[in-house]
């Protein structure tokens, strides 16, 4: 993608060229130097100071465009006779100087050029829609996956526009999944929670990380476990012919227990060493509510390893491809018409990384826009919430 870039700042102006984007700007920010990075543009090099009077050459020179801040205005009507806006928009705009007789910014055919302003976390979500190759209108998406804690609701509070965002794929014939790590709930207890936030599904939208647990218990013929989860949980594998709270247990199963005692803690611990395998339905470090982060199944991992040095055998749920490689099979279709939506870099994103998937990230629940800037890949996409792809 060609462009060039402005940085806002207050110091003299630099040069800041890669290959044929140049990016202008007094200094470079760390936050700005990480919004390049993620964005593509490698190797930023500070070269010699320019007057401001003398970057004209440079433009055209690259058929560029420029986006200029109103700092820099007032500094530009210093040296002009006039200052003309072009088109006016925040962050899209051409600049028309006239000093001396002279047009030193011409209104320029731009042509495939895009120009984006970075002077904040908002302004580069602007930019990167731009710059994504990612089609806004998803009409090359034919199945979706989308995490529900976080990126439909937040605690009992559904995010801005969610449900609208599920009546849009419904009329663009897009077959949708909720998927979830959170294993606190049954697929009954979602539908009755979706339902009451507005949204009406059937348990055949809600696919589960306990789901795969006892997928895998049944395969290896399990008969009995000790379950640190929920009474929901412990139904769920009750129902499935498996006993959930044996003392003489095949394995230690832990879920996102929102009911947990020390008790079960201290059981757990005992059992597993004691050779018992442990089995946990998910990787979840937190999970994000209205109050704040709340410890998930990961905090609980890190704690049964410090206290007994013991690891799981497996862990099931996002990002593990088997969650969602069979409901792939059945719609028959490919990866590039798969788009998984989340708000976690860790279990979403790698989870459509491990597929191959287009992957939507929401900056509504875990992830925060400074933590994609550490981030050898980038996601597809990254909005504020789904509502933006209602109505952009």
């Amino acid at each position: 993608m060609k462009a060039v870039i402005w940085l806002n700042n207050e110091n003299i102006l630099n040069n800041f060229r890669i290959n044929d984007i140049k990016i202008y700007g007094k200094t470079i920010f760390d936050y700005q130097r990480e919004i390049l990075n993620s964005l593509g543009f490698q190797d930023i090099i500070v070269t010699k100071e320019k007057d401001i009077t003398n970057i004209e050459e440079d433009i055209l020179l690259i058929g560029g465009n420029v986006i200029f801040e109103k700092e820099l205005i007032l500094k530009l009507l210093e040296i002009s006779d006039s200052v003309q806006l072009v088109r006016n928009d925040l962050s899209i705009g051409i600049w028309k100087i006239h000093h001396k007789n002279k047009d030193y910014f011409r209104n320029i055919d731009v042509g495939d050029y895009f120009c984006a302003k970075l002077d904040s976390y908002d302004e580069f979500l602007k930019a990167f829609k731009h710059l994504s190759s990612f089609d806004f209108s998803l009409k090359n998406i034919k199945l979706a996956f989308i995490d529900l804690d976080g990126t439909i609701y937040l605690g009992d509070n559904l995010i801005n526009n969610a449900d609208k965002f599920i009546n849009l794929l419904r009329a663009n014939n897009i077959y949708f999944y909720f998927l979830s790590n959170n294993s606190s709930k049954s697929k009954k207890d979602y539908v009755m929670k979706l339902a009451k936030l507005g949204i009406m599904v059937s348990e055949e939208n809600i696919i589960l990380s306990t789901d795969g647990l006892i997928d895998y218990l049944k395969e290896k013929n399990v008969k009995k476990v000790y379950t640190i989860g929920t009474e929901a949980m412990k139904e769920q594998i009750r129902n499935s012919g498996i006993i959930p709270d044996s003392e003489d247990p095949e394995f230690v199963v832990l879920g996102y227990d929102t009911e947990i005692t020390y008790e079960k803690l201290k059981k757990g611990a005992i059992f597993l060493q004691k050779g018992i395998n442990l089995l946990a339905t998910h990787c979840d470090k937190v999970c994000p509510s209205p109050e704040g982060f709340l410890p998930d199944v990961g905090a609980f991992l890190a704690l049964f390893e410090t206290a007994t040095s013991k690891k799981p055998l497996k862990i099931f749920g996002k990002p593990n491809i088997e969650m969602i490689d069979s409901y792939i099979k059945r719609h028959k279709v490919s990866p590039s018409e798969v788009v998984i939506i989340g708000d976690r870099i860790y279990t979403d994103m790698q989870l459509a990384k491990n597929i191959g998937s287009n992957f939507i990230l929401v900056l509504s629940g875990e992830t925060k826009l400074e933590d994609v800037f550490q981030l050898s890949i980038s996601p597809d996409l990254i909005i504020k919430n789904v509502g933006e792809l209602v109505y952009g």
